[in-house]
């Protein structure tokens, strides 16, 4: 029998069961994949055919129609595969820097996700610049259109004060035609950088033409608020961000930079950013010579504003070189960038213009500077919002940064200075699938309604403890001690008595007796007992947490300042357990402690950091006090102290060491591995310097604990929640507006 003939009679024996859950796999492959009417067949002997049809003939009728053949192991179309996501575009190969920030693979998933779930969703980015030329081919597609407008009638049609804004507006030269202007003045920089930003942004992706944007889908509003040269004024670029909330656009990107604060600019940006827009801001740039400003000492504006109560209103961007790192012309600071992408040697858009000597071609190369790094932000962003259009400035911020890759290790001069790390796309893009928004898009992951946060206040006030929901309702308060004490109140929390409920525990600060008390959630007393000697008065740290795996959490004590660095371990009734001291019993500045299984072998240790005084030594024991591993958090002369708590930050499922600064350090924030590897860092606030305090818990039932800090004595009641990059997810206020006590938190639950 010849091998046609056989394949004739094989292909009348399919399975049934098989394609019955291929048939619209069947239908949609012909019409996607091009099949050409082809089936591979398995026979059960191992042997694999190939069968060709007519293209008249429907292969599902075919295959339904013989389905019980023993001698056939399956039968599925041939289906075809194509390269994921390579742009056609012509000079794609020369946008080296896409290959950085991994925009193929984030193509990929967000075209198979638009595919599998008919996602059309429209983003604006409104470009701030000095104008778009919007008949350039790799944009004209691509360019917003108001359609409430009528071109050409000379009539203001949808009332928003500008008359023709088809495309957008000119703000330099009050008319509706937001392309780069030739005149008298203009340099070749000033000409092309709105038109470059734009496509970096949002030229036309997989069109066999030029060069493909971030975003393919997103539409341009061209706002000219710079004019030929490049350069602005506060006036017009604050009419451009009204312009662009009043007028729907989801992104702003502002490539430019000043060196003065306005209070207008400031109220327009802050508008926006209440109504849920992303705003992104270059860094600024310098001579390569002077390495970039730190930002921290000399603010530039719009990427320094911050709101009043540290919203992170505007994404600031910095630039770094195809190594990764930090672009010698880039500026840089903790207080105002939020994130790295390339910047050096772009290829992209020019303005094209025959009329002009110099202005003959539609795209040109060797553009370098945070202006270019900026767009490549606001088109991630874009893809983003494409993806889910519930989502809010807030979500699309976390997405972007808490994926950003680390680079700190390439930039050691700069550690905390280039925001949380060199943009991923596609690390973004696939994080979506499982991020819940705070845009309630029908399926958000809900906060615990039962989680609280506990604050221990001191130092100015009464020593109180007040308990608030995540919605920053006051529920109630408490004395734990005596009212004319006037040092700090520390809190932990935890299942004590073992009745699964979490108690909530107390202990003095500096200046304090070492009693310790154990409280309901009501704030009715418990239990108490002395830690220490009763006559002792350097205060008492706590932590509660279940190390000898019964079920029942103990409570960890460290004495504080003015005693030796010794820990005890106790069961809710002041029956001593364990102790040992955590370094030499001679020192006397204190022991901080916390709980928390960081080796991953299913025990809480105990974690150790030396209080003021000491080095930064930071140690883990086993519950007897046998020393695990130990390692410096900071550098080797810092003598501030440092302040310890556990957390699985990550979502690995084993904690890690997070450290601040207890004194006397900046408001530095470290999170490590077991073995003394550091993870992420970031700075938790601008200008603080007195030490924090810091918990950690999963406070939306992720499986990922957030970092919750606050500032020590001298600070407000201000309570800042974190993931492990340094993005904020909340903040709240615990007390009165004079009041500078600092705030100890916990989280019940």
């Amino acid at each position: 029998m010849s091998l046609y003939k056989y394949r004739s009679i094989v292909i009348i024996f399919v399975i049934s069961f098989f394609f019955l859950s291929l048939n619209f796999v069947v239908a949609q492959s012909k019409h996607d994949s091009d099949l050409n009417n082809e089936l591979i067949v398995r026979l059960k002997t191992g042997s694999l055919y190939k069968i060709s049809f007519e293209n008249d003939i429907e292969l599902d009728t075919i295959i339904s129609s013989y389905l019980n053949d023993p001698n056939v192991d399956y039968v599925e179309p041939n289906y075809q595969y194509n390269i994921t996501a390579f742009p056609n575009d012509e000079y794609y190969n020369n946008q080296i820097y896409l290959r950085k920030i991994n925009a193929k693979s984030a193509w990929s998933k967000e075209l198979l996700e638009k595919q599998l779930h008919g996602i059309n969703n429209k983003v604006v980015i409104a470009v701030i610049d000095t104008g778009v030329d919007t008949d350039h081919p790799d944009l004209k597609n691509q360019m917003w259109q108001n359609n409430k407008e009528i071109a050409g009638n000379n009539r203001d049609d949808d009332s928003n004060g500008y008359v023709d804004d088809i495309f957008g507006w000119d703000f330099v030269n009050k008319i509706p035609d937001p392309n780069p202007k030739f005149g008298l003045r203009y340099t070749k920089d000033g000409i092309n950088h709105g038109t470059l930003v734009a496509g970096i942004a949002a030229a036309a992706g997989n069109n066999n033409e030029g060069v493909a944007g971030i975003s393919w889908d997103a539409e341009i509003m061209a706002l000219r608020a710079l004019d030929s040269v490049g350069r602005g004024n506060l006036y017009d670029v604050s009419l451009a961000v009204a312009y662009a909330r009043e007028n729907g656009a989801d992104i702003i990107n502002m490539s430019f930079v000043g060196l003065d604060y306005s209070q207008a600019l400031y109220d327009e940006i802050k508008k926006a950013y209440d109504d849920g827009i992303v705003i992104v801001a270059a860094a600024g740039n310098t001579d390569s010579s002077i390495q970039g400003i730190n930002l921290d000492e000399t603010k530039s504006y719009p990427v320094c504003y911050d709101g009043e109560n540290g919203e992170n209103m505007v994404i600031g961007v910095a630039s770094v070189d195809d190594q990764d790192l930090k672009a010698g012309f880039s500026n840089y600071g903790n207080s105002c960038i939020d994130i790295s992408a390339p910047g050096e040697n772009f290829f992209g858009l020019s303005v094209y213009n025959p009329k002009e000597y110099g202005y003959s071609n539609f795209y040109d190369g060797n553009w370098s500077g945070t202006s270019v790094s900026a767009p490549l932000v606001a088109g991630t962003m874009a893809i983003l919002k494409s993806l889910n259009a519930n989502l809010i400035n807030t979500d699309l911020e976390k997405l972007v940064l808490d994926n950003a890759d680390n680079i700190n290790t390439l930039n050691l001069e700069y550690i905390g200075k280039l925001g949380l790390g060199r943009l991923n796309i596609y690390r973004a893009v696939n994080a979506l699938s499982s991020y819940a928004s705070s845009g309630n898009d029908g399926d958000p992951k809900k906060a615990d309604q039962d989680v609280r946060i506990v604050a221990g206040l001191g130092f100015g006030s009464v020593p109180q403890v007040k308990i608030f929901n995540l919605q920053n309702e006051y529920l109630r308060g408490f004395y734990p001690y005596a009212v004319n004490f006037n040092g700090a109140v520390n809190v932990a929390t935890g299942d004590v008595d073992g009745d699964g409920k979490s108690e909530i525990i107390t202990s003095m600060g500096e200046g304090g007796v070492s009693q310790i008390k154990v409280f309901d959630e009501f704030g009715n007393l418990e239990n108490n007992f002395f830690a220490y000697n009763r006559y002792f008065k350097g205060g008492v740290n706590i932590a509660v947490g279940d190390i000898n795996k019964d079920n029942v959490d103990e409570i960890i004590t460290g004495a504080g300042p003015g005693g030796g660095p010794h820990v005890r371990v106790f069961d809710n009734k002041g029956n001593l357990k364990s102790e040992f001291f955590a370094y030499v019993p001679g020192f006397v500045g204190g022991v901080n402690v916390a709980v928390g299984d960081v080796d991953g072998d299913k025990k809480n240790e105990i974690i150790t950091g030396a209080g003021p005084g000491g080095g930064p030594h930071v140690r883990v024991f086993d519950q007897y006090g046998n020393i695990k591993r130990q390692f410096f958090a900071y550098q080797n002369n810092f003598t501030g102290g440092v302040k310890v708590a556990s957390g699985d930050v990550d979502g690995v499922g084993i904690n890690e060491v997070i450290t601040v600064t207890a004194s006397q350090g900046s408001p530095h924030v470290k999170i490590f591995t077991f073995s003394g590897n550091l993870l992420y860092d970031f700075y938790a606030f601008h200008d603080f310097n007195n030490g924090l305090n810091i918990t950690s818990a999963d406070i939306n039932g992720d499986d990922t604990e957030e970092i919750i800090v606050a500032k020590n004595k001298g600070g407000n009641s201000e309570v800042i929640f974190f993931n492990q990059r340094g993005v904020k997810n909340k903040q709240m206020i615990l007390h009165s507006a004079t009041y500078l006590g600092g705030v100890r938190p916990a989280i019940l639950k």
